[in-house]
Order: C-alpha cells, then structure tokens, then sequence
C-alpha cells in the first residue's frame, strides 16, 4: 500500500482484503455497507471472529441491503454477537474503515 487509501477491485481481491483487514484489527471497524456484497449467504466468520475479540464493529447498512438473500438473518446474527448496526435510506458508498 503506497498511502493512507487502499483501492481494491474484483471480488476475490476484496474478499482476501476484507478478512486481512479485520483479523488484523484491534479497535474498532467502521463499515458504510451497501450492495452488491462480495460475501454471499451466510454470516461472515470474520466478521464473528472480530466481535469475539471484543473489537467494536459499527456498520451503516444501505436499506437495499434488507433486499438481499440471508441479509436480514447475516445483519441480525452480527448485532446479535455485539455488533452497532444502523440503517439509511441510501448510501453513496462501501468503505471499510
């Protein structure tokens, strides 16, 4: 990485970025969410596995979000185990901060 952004494309680079990124958090994860998702049915172990470690997880979903398979049940089980999850009518963006 040459500097404080990081532009990933491609699903498969995503999703190796993605789960880079939170197994090596020790704070918090900040994460404007909006479809398409690179992670598809089912809820994220990452994702699980940074809230075990007491990392605090705030999302922003996208409310296009709700629409997608497994969402609603994904979104639910996060919040479940500690998440902080909000929802907007529209995001502009994805981010993982």
């Amino acid at each position: 990485m040459a500097g404080p952004l990081e532009v990933v494309e491609g699903a498969e680079r995503c999703r190796r970025r993605y789960a880079e990124t939170v197994a090596n958090t020790v704070r918090e994860v900040l994460v404007p969410c909006r479809p398409p998702f690179v992670i598809h049915g089912g809820v994220s172990l990452d994702v699980l596995g940074t809230l075990d470690r007491n990392v605090r997880c705030r999302s922003i979903y996208d409310r296009r979000a709700m629409d997608q398979p497994h969402s609603v049940a994904d979104i639910t089980a996060y919040q479940a185990a500690g998440e902080q999850v909000r929802v907007l009518d529209e995001l502009p963006l994805k981010l993982l901060i």
